[in-house]
């Protein structure tokens, strides 16, 4: 627009004659229609800047104002085969899927809500596989997470509902926490620079018609600091679980998960309730270091549960060499893990080791490929002892072989 506006004064100036006179008002009359053309080309180049630059967004499918810059959708797709050897039973063998899918919303003020679905076919508070059969049947899904995230400060966030477990985990161990426990209460986390902190209150039931109505809570604090080129975390925790004398939370009324229990009618197991609380004292420790090329790292966890008389320690220490991160990459891990029957609380432990829950101890290998960014493929073999405290002993082999994408 701006050459035809030129090309226009030149054709006006080369009309006029040389000679010609040009009276004030007429050069007036031309000044103003001049100035009348350019705020229509100055206006005109603004409406198709503008329609330009929204084509650009529709045409990559980002427009200026998408509701995609608030909220994100997030998942993950396992399918698992497992064999498990128990000993002087039958070995079984199975097939399971995991799916899970969440969605998170940016508000403002700092505020995310965040609400996601599992796979699943019980309530089990520590596991969303869903083993495949049932003749091609339809599998259930349920609520794995409803919550809300809110930033207080640049150090300090609150979260209340059903929610990912808040606590630190040495190279995500479950001595005392399963990977897929989702607490539901309140809890607050801090950190500052190397240091850190949280604190949650956590109902194991809430509603005051059932009998075994109890809230937990729980604290933990640590730092990193950075030693040559390594990094060293180090931390304790405390958790309260006022459980003596209640009854189960989830299963069948002797489901106590490795924990010791007493039944007013043992032979009919009705009345069975917890013999121990667990308020449990732990220590962690974490490095993260390098071998040769590879990420290194080396933890120990260590838990004392004090309202316990006996049977009231439980350990895990190991290492993970390589990251499956990227295409070819590997990893290799190996936890040693001890849980004796009321060191921690069994029903909020590792569900896989075992079988699940306290009184086992024994060995854990863990490897995995990366195929690409969001895809991997690896295995996990236990080989433990259960029962050890109090029940008869029995060897536990158990091989899982994973494929996990990832989106």
């Amino acid at each position: 627009m701006k050459r035809v506006l030129a090309l226009t004064l030149t054709w006006l100036i080369g009309t006029l004659p040389a000679t010609a006179a040009v009276t004030d008002q007429e050069f007036t009359e031309l000044r103003a229609a001049l100035l009348a053309l350019t705020q229509r080309v100055h206006a005109l180049e603004s409406g198709n800047t503008a329609l330009r630059t929204g084509s650009e967004h529709v045409a990559r499918g980002k427009p200026s104002s998408s509701w995609a810059d608030s909220i994100k959708l997030k998942g993950d797709l396992r399918y698992r085969y497992e064999s498990i050897h128990v000993e002087n039973r039958d070995a079984r063998d199975r097939n399971r899927i995991r799916a899970r899918i969440k969605v998170v919303a940016k508000l403002p003020r700092g505020v995310e809500v965040g609400f996601g679905l599992a796979s699943g076919g019980d309530d089990d508070p520590v596991s969303t596989n869903q083993t495949l059969g049932g003749g091609g049947s339809g599998k259930n899904v349920r609520l794995d997470l409803a919550y809300f995230n809110w930033t207080a400060s640049p150090n300090i966030n609150v979260v209340a509902g059903k929610f990912r477990n808040i606590w630190y985990r040495a190279a995500n161990n479950e001595l005392i926490w399963d990977s897929d426990y989702n607490p539901e209460g309140f809890a607050m986390t801090f950190k500052n620079g190397s240091f850190f902190a949280q604190g949650g209150l956590n109902w194991l039931e809430s509603d005051t018609n059932k009998s075994n109505t109890r809230f937990a809570y729980g604290l933990q604090g640590g730092f990193s600091s950075n030693i040559a080129d390594n990094l060293l975390t180090m931390g304790i925790g405390y958790y309260d679980l006022d459980v003596k004398g209640r009854e189960v939370f989830f299963g069948d009324n002797d489901d106590f998960f490795g924990n010791s229990f007493a039944c007013a009618d043992p032979v009919n197991l009705i009345g069975c309730t917890y013999l121990n609380s667990f308020r449990e004292a732990q220590l962690f420790a974490q490095l993260e270091t390098q071998l040769g090329e590879l990420p290194l790292i080396v933890f120990g966890d260590y838990v004392r549960n004090t309202a316990a008389d006996r049977f009231d320690t439980g350990w895990a220490a190991g290492f993970k060499l390589g990251k499956a991160a990227v295409r070819g990459d590997w990893e290799f891990a190996y936890t040693f893990m001890d849980r004796e029957a009321d060191s921690v609380f069994g029903l909020t432990t590792a569900s896989d080791p075992a079988g699940g829950g306290a009184d086992n101890d024994g060995h854990i290998l863990q490897g995995a490929v990366a195929i690409s960014k969001n895809w991997k493929v690896g295995f996990t073999y236990y080989q433990l002892k259960r029962n050890e405290d109090l029940g008869v002993e029995e060897d536990y082999k158990r091989l899982q072989v994973d494929t996990q994408l990832k989106f």
